[in-house]
Parts: C-alpha cells; sequence; structure tokens
C-alpha cells in the first residue's frame, strides 16, 4: 500500500524504519515500497491512457463508417469503455505474469469493474438519451435521461441469474451483464466456428478464369450501353409530346407518342433489373477469383494450412459444446493444463505441467484478448457502415453498439475464469464473490450451438449458391 509522505518526501510511516527516523530526526525513507507501488500506480494509469487514445484514434478514422469529432459523445464515451473492457483483460494478463503488486491488481481489477458497470449502467444510457433528445425543450430532455436508465436498471433487474444479489450491488450487476454479454459472445463464436472452414480452406475457393470475367463485362457492357439509348430515346419523346399540340383522334400522333413511353419505361425496368443482377454477379466472380488468386500465395497457403487446425478446433468446439449440454457437465480444468495433462500421459514426458502451463496460458489469454477485441472492433465497423446515414439514428445506435461491446468484454472476464489455471482463479474469484460461473458456461454452449446451427444453414445456402450460379455461367 501507498506510505504516508511528510514533508520534503519523507515517509513517516510507523512501519516503515526510514520512516521512523523521518519522523523524528529528519531521515528520509529507505524502503522501496513507496516508489515502487507509485511505479505500479504510474503503469496502470499510462496503459488506461493508451488504451483509450486507441479508441479515440479508431472513432476519429472512421471506425463508426464516418469520423467523429474528438470530443464528441460517442467518441469520449466508446474511448472511455474501450479502455475499462481491454482493462479487465490487461489485469487478467498481469495476474498470470506476476506482474504489478499482488494486491494493487486486485484493488484495481474491483475499480475497474466498478467503473465500468457504473459506465454501463449509467453513463452510456444517460448520454444516449440525451443525444437522441436534441430536439426536445429542457424538462422533457431532463426526464427522459432520467427515465430511461431507470427503464434500463429494471428490465435488467428482472433477468433470471444464479446470483440473488440485488442488481445495486458489483456481484449483482455483473451477473445481470453477463447475461447479455455472453449471449453477443456465443452469437458471434457460433458464427466463426462454421464460417471459419469457409473462409480459410482452399477447397472452398472457387477458380474462375479471365475469359468469364471478360464475357460477363462484356454482355454487362452491352446492356448498360442499350439501357442508356432507351433512357436518351424516352427523353426524347417525352420532350417531343410536351411540345406537340394534342390532337383528337385515336390514331393521334400524340396517343403514338404516350404509348411508345409507357413501352420504354417496361423496357427499361427489365433492362435496369438484369443490369444490376449481371454487375453483382460481376462483382461476385471478380471477387472469388481475387479470392482464389491470393489462396495460391505463400500466405495463402499458409492460412489455409492454419485453416485446418482451426477447422479441427471449432468442429470439437460444437462437440465438446454439445456433450456439455446433453450431459450437464461443469468445467474443472482450464483448456491448457487439460490438453498438457494429456499429452503428457500419453507420450510419457517428465515435464512439470503446472509451470508450463502458466506460460501457455499466458498466450492463450493473450491471443483471446487480442482476438476478441480485433473481432469486436471489425463487427462495430461493419455495423456501422450499414446504418443510415441519419446523424441521430447513427448516434443511437453507436451508444447501443457501445453498451453491447461492453457487456461483451465484462462476459470475458466471467468466461476468462476457466481458461486459466487454478491458481489463478482465486483472482477473479475473490472480486465476483459466490457468483455461479457455470451457468454462464452453459449458458454459452446453448447459445453456441443455436448459433452454429443457423449459421450453417445461412453459410452453406450461400456457399451453394454462389456454386450455382458460377456452374450456370
Amino acid at each position: 500500500q501507498l506510505q504516508p509522505v511528510g514533508e520534503r518526501g519523507r515517509c513517516v510511516s510507523e512501519t516503515c524504519e526510514g520512516g521512523k527516523e523521518g519522523g523524528k530526526e529528519g531521515g528520509t525513507c529507505s524502503h522501496s515500497s513507496c516508489n515502487r507501488t507509485t511505479m505500479d500506480v504510474a503503469v496502470l494509469v499510462v496503459s488506461e491512457g493508451v488504451l483509450a487514445a486507441g479508441g479515440l484514434l479508431f472513432v476519429t478514422k472512421g471506425g463508426f463508417g464516418q469520423r467523429q469529432n474528438i470530443l464528441s459523445p460517442l467518441a469520449l464515451v466508446f474511448s472511455a469503455t474501450l479502455a475499462l473492457s481491454c482493462g479487465l483483460l490487461q489485469l487478467i494478463i498481469f495476474e498470470i505474469l506476476g506482474f504489478l503488486n499482488s494486491s494493487l491488481r486486485h484493488d484495481a481489477l474491483v475499480w475497474v469493474l466498478a467503473l465500468t458497470v457504473l459506465d454501463l449502467l449509467l453513463v452510456i444510457p444517460v448520454t444516449m438519451a440525451f443525444m437522441a433528445t436534441s430536439k426536445l425543450n429542457v424538462v422533457p430532455r431532463v426526464m427522459t435521461c432520467v427515465i430511461v436508465p431507470l427503464v434500463f436498471l429494471g428490465v435488467l433487474s428482472q433477468l433470471r441469474v444464479a446470483s440473488q444479489r440485488s442488481i445495486f450491488t458489483l456481484e449483482g450487476a455483473v451477473s445481470r451483464i453477463g447475461v447479455i454479454g455472453v449471449l453477443a459472445i456465443a452469437t458471434l463464436s457460433g458464427f466463426g466456428a462454421v464460417s471459419t472452414p469457409f473462409k480459410f480452406l482452399q477447397m472452398f475457393k472457387t477458380q474462375v478464369s479471365d475469359m468469364e470475367i471478360e464475357e460477363l463485362r462484356r454482355q454487362t457492357e452491352m446492356v448498360r450501353k442499350d439501357l442508356t439509348s432507351k433512357r436518351q430515346r424516352k427523353h426524347v419523346l417525352s420532350q417531343h409530346s410536351q411540345t406537340t399540340p394534342r390532337k383528337r383522334g385515336l390514331f393521334s400522333f400524340f396517343g403514338g407518342a404516350i404509348d411508345a413511353v409507357e413501352e420504354l419505361n417496361t423496357d427499361i425496368a427489365a433492362l435496369e433489373a438484369t443490369f444490376e443482377q449481371l454487375e453483382s454477379g460481376l462483382k461476385e466472380l471478380e471477387q472469388a477469383q481475387l479470392h482464389f488468386k491470393r489462396s495460391q500465395t505463400a500466405k495463402g497457403r499458409l492460412l489455409n494450412f492454419a485453416g485446418y487446425f482451426l477447422s479441427v478446433y471449432c468442429a470439437f468446439k460444437i462437440v465438446t459444446s454439445t456433450l456439455n449440454v446433453l450431459l450437464s457437465r461443469e468445467k474443472k480444468l482450464d483448456p491448457v493444463t487439460r490438453f498438457m495433462r494429456i499429452a503428457v500421459d500419453f507420450l510419457n514426458l517428465s515435464i512439470d505441467v503446472e509451470t508450463w502451463s502458466q506460460y501457455f496460458s499466458f498466450l492463450l489469454v493473450g491471443m483471446i484478448v487480442v482476438a476478441s477485441t480485433r473481432n469486436m472492433l471489425i463487427k462495430l465497423s461493419k455495423v456501422f457502415s450499414w446504418l443510415p446515414s441519419s446523424s441521430s439514428t447513427s448516434s443511437v445506435m453507436g451508444f447501443v453498439l457501445v453498451e453491447i461491446m461492453g457487456m461483451y468484454f465484462v462476459s470475458m472476464v466471467i468466461l476468462m475464469r476457466m481458461n486459466v489455471p487454478v491458481q489463478y482463479r482465486g483472482f477473479i474469484t475473490d472480486v465476483l464473490g459466490d457468483m455461479e460461473f457455470n451457468f454462464y458456461h452453459n449458458w454459452f454452449d446453448k447459445i453456441f450451438l443455436v448459433s452454429a446451427g443457423l449459421s450453417l444453414l445461412l453459410v452453406y445456402s450461400t456457399y451453394h449458391s454462389s456454386l450455382v450460379r458460377f456452374r450456370d455461367r
């Protein structure tokens, strides 16, 4: 802990020998804990600042589809949420490495988790309501900013979770946030487990020749020229019919012009549909050719090789999740220790499993942290690219996605507990209390299987329809 400091930087703590001398004889503190703790606090503050700066850079560079002002509420809330969320995972890595003072790590996890919960339950809902009601008067705007977080808290408090604690306690709030966050993690994981083979393996890449692309490009250009010609003809006939005086009679020129314009409208509509279909097919062929050429490079072959391992892991994950749901199994060993014990027994090796599992667990957790952060930021960018350009709608949806992102990372802390060896789990358990962690792992397995099943139907149907279109051409 920080030692009390008196005048001229002298330590006046009664527990420090140098402090006693400093208090009585004006000596200085010779104990290194003061400087060490100060340095540890500085490391935490600087790391959080770097994470916040990275969040601001992501937003201002167009991570939300359009560049945001660095001082806009969305940019500030996003950067703060990202810094706090990644700070939680960073502290778990510090625990595995034994980096920083142990009591400081524990206190930091409590404070960062508490600030993250406050951000998710109060700051984001209030800011979202404030920005969404920018056109209202002061009184309705203030009332909305009060009602929205209260309704949000009321809905969360009604969620059925394993913990019986109130939502106004840290454990109760985290347990309810975890339900939504695990839902998001499991949904993305299920889709990733199915789409990974289609994304990396070369066997799912379609070979497209330059001749096929040139032929389709030629057809597209012919339809475009025909469409342009008919539009010009329609424009001429429309202008001529307006300047020509109307004549009575069934076979008048005016009546013939009207019929010709209507016929042209029908032809133009059909050509527009054909042109859009050909243009879409051309882009699809060009994209398929690009993917196939990339798969032939050294990087592509490496990704193809890694794709087999990822596919095996994804299949293993689906099988284990299915068994966990059907047999109601509880997880006890982390995957690294379990794998190492199986390998040691099978290969008859004489290594210290506990020591090596620490290093491999650090690598696994680091990979999970980096992959999860990257995956979430990519998903946020894609979702924002699909949103309408309306500033109010984009702003509200931005806060909703930031809320989901924060819940995603809080849930990562809950699920991460089973990915580290037993000796490191107390670090998380001491902060979250007697939370039923198996409840969230079972919840993850169920949502993961549902997401994987639906994703399999979607991805396979998309791949099959693309394959059929390529064969038809």
